[in-house]
């Protein structure tokens, strides 16, 4: 019957399908929950979040005197780092002349001192679902990424070093309640502000998902056509996998929307006859055939 054709189908492309199913799931949490931050007037320090229009503020955190607001922080090698959001800083340790107007420094266990990236290159981008800070144009292309963690109940900002990672790219985690949406922003309301593209953001979203779809039902169909021609040896309409299910598929719409609406339908009828019943005539059943009995 259809249910073991179904299950049979299941079996026999069970992999397959939650590969497809699992692919497409992967595909549209990293679209929705990727977070990405559009920096404020080309600003190292602000951003704005695309889907809540929410925006991250670091100003409270870095230091404008010229010195940095996390220094000597140690590595897993034992360097020593520094580091300032929003305004530059002169390494006070250390060749001045590498690590003068500087967003990072690094000291190596040896002593050598090196700039790993300047206010002015830096980007917000998305990184491991989290919004961070690119920097670049440090010494001999070195570079560095604070990954932002937003705790709300944060009470003093820490800066974590990873170490250097990729390619002489230094990797932090900068931990505070100004990485949260607003946690640290007094400014002025976005233009915009929360709803101007709300419903491009939920139609982008819409159509996503509906790409999506419409791409696992054509891999599922290509896969089942292909199994059923090539190892069953189908020919014609039977190459559809599941061809039964689809053909009594609007039969199957036509009796749930019966079984769900009918029980609606026969309690409207019996209000109705219940209504009507209070002020309609009822026939007496007595010989007097031309007599009626008004209910009150």
């Amino acid at each position: 019957d259809l249910n073991n054709r179904l299950w049979f189908c299941i079996e026999m492309h069970g992999k397959v399908i939650s590969r497809v199913i699992c692919s497409i799931i992967l595909a549209v949490v990293t679209v929705v929950a990727a977070q990405s931050c559009s920096a404020v007037n080309q600003s190292s320090c602000t951003c704005t979040l695309q889907e809540s229009k929410k925006v991250i503020d670091l100003s409270s955190i870095g230091k404008k005197d010229g010195n940095p607001r996390f220094d000597q922080i140690i590595g897993p090698a034992g360097s020593y780092y520094g580091y300032n959001p929003c305004f530059p800083f002169t390494s006070s340790f250390g060749n001045v002349t590498v690590c003068s107007d500087v967003a990072g420094c690094v000291t190596t266990p040896s002593g050598e001192e090196y700039s790993i990236g300047t206010q002015s290159s830096a980007q917000f981008i998305t990184d491991s679902g989290h919004v961070a800070i690119s920097y670049s144009g440090g010494t001999d292309g070195r570079g560095m990424l604070v990954r932002l963690i937003c705790q709300e109940n944060a009470g003093n900002p820490e800066l974590t070093s990873q170490g250097n990672k990729e390619n002489n790219i230094y990797h932090f985690q900068l931990t505070t309640k100004c990485a949260c949406g607003n946690g640290c922003y007094n400014g002025p309301k976005p233009k915009g502000g929360d709803s101007d593209d709300e419903g491009t953001d939920a139609g982008i979203v819409g159509i996503v998902l509906m790409l999506l779809l419409i791409f696992g039902f054509a891999l599922y169909l290509g896969i089942g056509i292909t199994w059923k021609k090539f190892k069953h040896q189908a020919e014609g309409w039977d190459v559809i996998p599941n061809k039964d299910f689809w053909r009594d598929l609007p039969y199957l719409i036509k009796d749930g929307f019966l079984f769900t609406f009918e029980p609606c339908k026969y309690a409207m009828r019996r209000i109705k006859g219940e209504n009507d019943g209070e002020n309609s005539p009822i026939i007496d059943n007595t010989n007097d055939t031309s007599s009626y009995n008004y209910g009150t």
